[in-house]
């Protein structure tokens, strides 16, 4: 089998892998133009080795950095691709043993592209009272970026919350169960979280759930109802929302960032004002090991 032919069988079993798009991005984009003519069978590590080398020397088609060599974990994140797959190239008996093997150095080191860009990523905190308040911003965009920024989920898990998930009631904070990302039936860790939800965000759930949802959708909203959903009542999708993002910011006089800056500032103001790690940690990076902090 040619690896081109392989990768294409490989990508398809892929499927259900939250990163299966990204994967599938970056083997076409970088690996197969080099080897995926190759059969799979007669590709060595010093092929891998000129591969890498050669991606690492590849410069970028994104408008935003066109001529700017890949950024450092683009290129890891290539190999880590390039890597699995092989691994499955193995277990399907197409090959004996991986090729996916460099010499130290061949790889880059994994920082950050440009050194600055780490802390300037995340807002200031009467930067994110603007974007959760402003009216200028409509309202169901400012409940999603509250939720980012005050409860730190993703995008992806705040356009799967339904009002079921949402439990006001709780003591001494009100509670958020964040269990599906988009239309996948787990988060993205799969791990579920239950999140407590600050005052200010108990706020503006309150207040979207009593009058906006209602203005916007028509209905008072029941318990199996997205909290915000698409004017079809769908699952919003991430496409375009870092432009409509962009836009907002620019509506109210503020630098572009990403969305997913909102959860990182979640997590440096929490902790600018004494929160602790132990106790963070299971609310936005929880592993198997922290289900007792998820309940803490």
């Amino acid at each position: 089998d040619l690896v081109a032919a392989y990768c294409e069988e490989w990508l398809k079993r892929r499927g259900h892998v939250a990163t299966a798009k990204d994967e599938a991005t970056r083997l076409r984009l970088h690996v197969l133009p080099l080897i995926g003519h190759m059969a799979i069978a007669q590709v060595r590590p010093r092929h891998i080795r000129d591969l890498m080398t050669a991606i690492g020397n590849k410069t970028s088609e994104a408008p935003k950095c066109k001529g700017e060599r890949l950024a450092p974990r683009t290129v890891l994140h290539v190999f880590s691709t390039l890597r699995l797959m092989f691994k499955g190239a193995v277990i399907d008996e197409h090959i004996e043993a991986t090729p996916v093997v460099v010499e130290a150095g061949t790889l880059p080191a994994n920082v950050d592209k440009d050194p600055e860009w780490r802390s300037t990523a995340i807002f200031e905190r009467d930067e994110l009272i603007a974007i959760v308040s402003d009216p200028r911003i409509a309202d169901y965009r400012r409940v999603f970026y509250a939720l980012e920024g005050l409860a730190g989920v993703r995008h992806s898990e705040a356009a799967a919350l339904r009002w079921r998930d949402y439990n006001p009631s709780c003591a001494p904070l009100g509670k958020l169960l964040v269990a599906r990302s988009g239309e996948k039936q787990r988060t993205k860790t799969k791990v579920t979280r239950e999140i407590p939800v600050h005052p200010s965000l108990a706020i503006i759930l309150d207040a979207w759930k009593a009058d906006g949802w209602a203005g916007k959708y028509g209905r008072a909203p029941e318990p199996d109802d997205l909290v915000l959903p698409t004017e079809r009542n769908q699952i919003r999708k991430p496409a375009d929302t870092l432009k409509v993002f962009h836009r907002d910011l620019a509506l109210i006089g503020l630098r572009p960032r990403r969305g997913h800056d909102l959860r990182r500032t979640f997590v440096t103001l929490a902790r600018v004002d004494g929160g602790r790690a132990e106790v963070l940690r299971p609310l936005t990076h929880p592993g198997d090991s922290d289900i007792i902090g998820l309940y803490t």
